[in-house]
């Protein structure tokens, strides 16, 4: 048995796979635009970081409707209450609240296309982009009012460009 044994062992059983993707995973979903940043050693109430903050004078607030926020409520219901609950506030499965505090320091300083890009890049969990593009918008939209936006005569679109332009920013 020469030394280069137990090596090719390991690289064959998997493990430096499951390592690297361990370790570079994290590293793909941080590039996601406007993205704060989920570092769990940071002491909470710490502001987030972002990858990309907006500085645009032609920011507005976001812009969506009522009916919006009804479509968005039923559908949150039906997909994300069980992990964070009816009130925003944690579920039965552990999610991170969405409302208040916690809302503010991570979305506050971004613009709606970053919390509409996570939202439907990475929930749910188990099945990440499966809604259709008018329901991500419209749990978006349920998500904003809960956090005290106020509801506009305009649609928000299920447009990226159109979401780029709405800051997160009191």
């Amino acid at each position: 048995m020469t030394h280069r044994q137990p090596l090719r062992q390991f690289c064959r059983s998997g493990a430096v796979s499951a390592i690297l993707v361990a370790i570079l995973a994290p590293a793909g979903f941080a590039e996601i635009k406007g993205m704060p940043s989920l570092d769990a050693t940071a002491p909470i109430g710490a502001a987030p970081k972002t990858v990309e903050k907006a500085v645009d004078e032609d920011l507005r607030p976001p812009q969506f409707t009522t009916a919006q926020v009804e479509r968005g409520r039923k559908a949150y219901m039906a997909n994300c209450s069980d992990c964070h609950g009816d009130q925003l506030n944690n579920g039965e499965f552990g999610g991170a609240p969405l409302k208040g505090n916690y809302f503010d320091e991570h979305w506050g300083p971004t613009t709606v296309d970053a919390l509409y890009s996570f939202t439907q890049s990475a929930m749910p969990p188990n099945r990440p982009g499966a809604l259709t593009d008018k329901t991500y918008t419209d749990i978006t939209t349920f998500l904003l009012s809960q956090n005290g936006y106020a509801a506009s005569g305009s649609e928000m679109p299920p447009d990226m460009d159109a979401m780029a332009t709405m800051t997160l920013e009191r």
